[in-house]
């Protein structure tokens, strides 16, 4: 008898062992898993910033006043947005999976706004001295499209890692709800606007 509860002790001890070694295994799925949906979420929302259409651009920024005041000097939501955008990259540098929650770590392409200001005014300056600037028909037109010129022709720079979170409702992965505010810190630092 106790031979035979001996070997069921070792049996149930064997079952136990082979169902943590397949939870462990399931687990370890699902982390993968876990990262690939995160992974995911974050790429489709970052290109679509990489990817945005012109209409998709001036349908977002018909309600900016920002962009209305831009009109004044010929420029279109559009055009502001891909100067600033037309090298735009980004690349996921870490993923970190913590249940419902994940931690990503992107490093973005974007053009330098710490030159702009000096840009613009050597630009400026040059479109006096040749003439073009006091040629223009339409003086408001000729700066805005001086502006365009100068993002256009910026440097691109490599941002620092910057993070973001990933959270998991109601069975899904979202980016979270403060992910706006890092991505616009990221790309237009307050540093930088401030002194414009």
């Amino acid at each position: 008898m106790e031979k035979a509860q001996a070997w069921a002790q070792k049996g149930i001890i064997a079952l136990l062992a082979v169902f943590v070694a397949c939870c462990c295994t399931f687990l370890a799925g699902c982390a993968e898993n876990a990262e690939d949906a995160v992974r995911k979420v974050v790429t489709e929302e970052f290109d679509e910033v990489k990817n945005a259409s012109a209409e998709e651009i001036e349908q977002l920024s018909a309600a900016s006043s920002e962009f209305a005041s831009l009109s004044a000097y010929g420029i279109t939501a559009a055009d502001a947005y891909d100067a600033i955008f037309s090298e735009f990259d980004y690349k996921i540098d870490s993923i970190k999976v913590d249940g419902d929650k994940a931690t990503v770590g992107v490093v973005f392409t974007t053009k330098d706004l710490t030159t702009f200001q000096s840009a613009l005014t050597t630009a400026a300056q040059n479109a006096v001295a040749d003439g073009s600037l006091a040629e223009a028909e339409d003086m408001n037109a000729a700066i805005g499209q001086l502006v365009i010129d100068t993002i256009k022709d910026l440097p691109t720079t490599e941002t620092k890692v910057i993070e973001f979170d990933v959270v998991k409702v109601a069975g899904n992965w979202e980016m979270a709800s403060d992910s706006g505010e890092i991505l616009q810190e990221a790309l237009f630092p307050s540093s930088i606007m401030n002194s414009l």
